[in-house]
């Protein structure tokens, strides 16, 4: 074995082959997950079905949430391969995949060294945030896609020997479909990593004209004023007022859906999601200061691009940090200035191998990432205080028996159902850890195949995440919903209705295809069921769903000729 770990055009080959098969495989062998797939998907079928591509719909109703560009994508894939999961996850797929090729192909071209190239690109496809969210049906990977061609066009511009303002005009084109993506998040991120490149350099002034801020503004406007001015023209200026007001400066401001969290949530999102290799942060990060800091100035990306990635990564975390509305997938940007960092220090295994103290931390901080997978098999049993584990806990501290926390009864309806994850959790957790331990062996005597080797475990844990655990996670939690979903759009009729009861499901009305009215609660459907009385029995079916939480309080302001069925702590009422 050689401590050269030179790369060859195979490898890339092979990770490419890699990344193909975790975004593409299965991609549409289970349903949509609520709240956010659904409601994106749901939102793109209305649009194909009503073909106005300047207001989004959800639930007929106008979607001022997000830019149009995520449901224009979607619907076109709809239009060609149906209404279905695959049809509304494809995008995202196609992109994750571009991405990580266009992430390859810029450090390629401008660091001469295909081996960091290929080393950064495994980094930040193979873990699990890059994975989900390129297998999800939301608009992330979308923004995710642009940012990374928005900073690369105009660090091209940058790093190459002569300036072009076709390059930054360009840019401001990808600027401006940013812009419609997701909204001012695309530039706040790629201006905080490109601002920083720029005031590093030597000549400042050069570096100004090379990412020209006026050429990019005309070139955004130009992608966003035709829908902007449509939308103004038809529906006023309440899609501004809710997108920047509430979708933006109110997220930041407010926790909005009781998506809050502490200051240290990042971090946490940070460890599980870019596990192994946010293990490896501390370490990189330290070896980026003290090696790659003082050639900032450097006109060499290589030197460079290591130490952007570093601020880019940190910008991006302490900036949602400050959002008081906080989500996993909002940092999915920093990671590939992370890549940067990480795989950095990957390489630079045969000059400066990994110390024992770097080897153990990484170890002890796996160990509770890989215990959460190791036990997550008999967790529902641990749950509901039954199993072999749950005795063994009992046994060891028989006062937890009296101070078990109580679940809710939508809770323990979901995780008593006939379904077990089998044993795939605890196969990641074995793959992660025995990689691990082998690579960390590897590394401290410094052959960079030692971060090979955690490469190659790190995808097959993506592989059997994809292929068997993401499948269960659906049928625990949603397809009891799907299977009754599917049931009323088989026998639906126009002069139907469909009612979400103190529920906000969109899977519902996506597998259904119907509109649905929104009754928040029992009282709320006491005015309806008088007018219903007046109609003749079975004039209008009323399919209403709701959670076995609140089933007993619907029924009983319903008649008593409701029918309800319950299952996976969903229930089904109809009144004929």
């Amino acid at each position: 074995m050689s401590r050269q770990g030179k790369s060859t055009p195979l490898y890339g080959l092979w990770l490419f082959i890699g990344i193909a098969i975790m975004l593409f495989m299965n991609l549409g062998s289970y349903g949509l997950f609520d709240v956010d797939e659904a409601i994106f998907a749901e939102a793109s079928r209305e649009m194909q079905e009503s073909r106005d591509y300047v207001t989004p719909t959800y639930n007929g109703n106008p979607r001022y949430h997000k830019p149009p560009m995520i449901y224009w994508i979607q619907s076109a894939s709809m239009d060609m391969l149906g209404v279905n999961p695959f049809a509304a996850r494809l995008p995202s797929a196609i992109l994750g995949f571009l991405a990580l090729f266009m992430f390859w192909d810029f450090l390629k071209k401008w660091t001469k060294d295909n081996r960091y190239a290929l080393m950064a690109t495994a980094v930040y496809g193979f873990c699990l945030s890059f994975m989900m969210i390129s297998r999800a049906a939301i608009a992330d990977m979308l923004l995710n896609f642009l940012i990374l061609a928005l900073i690369f066009a105009i660090l091209g511009n940058l790093f190459a020997l002569e300036r072009s303002n076709k390059r930054v005009f360009f840019a401001g084109i990808i600027m401006g479909l940013g812009l419609l993506a997701k909204g001012p998040v695309a530039v706040v991120v790629a201006g905080l990593v490109v601002a920083f490149v720029v005031f590093t350099r030597r000549d400042v002034w050069y570096a100004l004209k090379c990412a020209n801020p006026f050429l990019l503004l005309l070139g955004a406007l130009i992608v966003v004023t035709p829908w902007l001015g449509l939308i103004v023209w038809q529906k006023g200026f309440g899609f501004l007022h809710e997108f920047i007001m509430v979708h933006n400066i109110g997220r930041f401001t407010a926790p909005m859906d009781r998506h809050g969290g502490e200051w240290w949530y990042y971090v946490a999102v940070l460890l599980i999601g870019f596990f192994p290799w946010a293990l490896f942060l501390p370490s990189a990060s330290w070896g980026v200061l003290k090696e790659r800091l003082p050639m900032l100035k450097s006109e060499n990306p290589r030197d460079i691009l290591p130490v952007a990635g570093l601020f880019w990564g940190v910008a991006v975390v302490v900036l949602f940090s400050f959002s008081a509305t906080k989500l996993p997938h909002y940092i999915l940007p920093a990671l590939p200035g992370f890549a940067l960092v990480v795989a950095d220090r990957l390489c630079r295994l045969d000059k400066e191998r990994l110390s024992l103290f770097s080897a153990g931390l990484v170890f002890l901080l796996a160990l509770p990432v890989l215990f959460v997978f190791g036990i997550l098999h008999w967790l529902p049993d641990v749950l509901l205080q039954k199993g072999w584990l749950y005795s063994q806990i009992i046994q060891f501290k028989p006062e937890l028996a009296t101070n078990w926390p109580e679940l809710e009864m939508q809770v323990r309806a979901v995780l008593d159902q006939p379904l077990t994850f089998e044993f795939m959790p605890l196969i990641i957790a074995v793959l992660f850890g025995l990689g691990l331990v082998i690579g960390l062996i590897l590394m401290r005597h410094g052959y960079v195949e030692g971060a090979g080797f955690l490469v190659a475990t790190a995808w097959a844990a993506m592989f059997v995440f994809a292929a068997g655990f993401a499948p269960r996670v659906y049928e625990f939690t949603q397809k009891p919903l799907a299977e009754f979903s599917e049931g009323v759009r088989q026998v639906f009729r126009p002069q139907d209705e469909l009612l979400l009861m103190s529920l906000h499901h969109p899977s519902v009305t996506f597998i259904t295809g119907q509109s649905f009215v929104s009754v928040p609660s029992p009282e709320y459907l006491e005015g309806l069921v008088d007018t219903w009385s007046s109609q003749p029995v079975g004039a209008s079916r009323k399919f209403m769903f709701t959670d076995l939480e609140r089933v007993n309080d619907y029924l009983a302001v319903l008649p008593e000729r409701a029918e309800y069925e319950c299952k996976g702590g969903y229930c089904l009422i109809v009144l004929k």
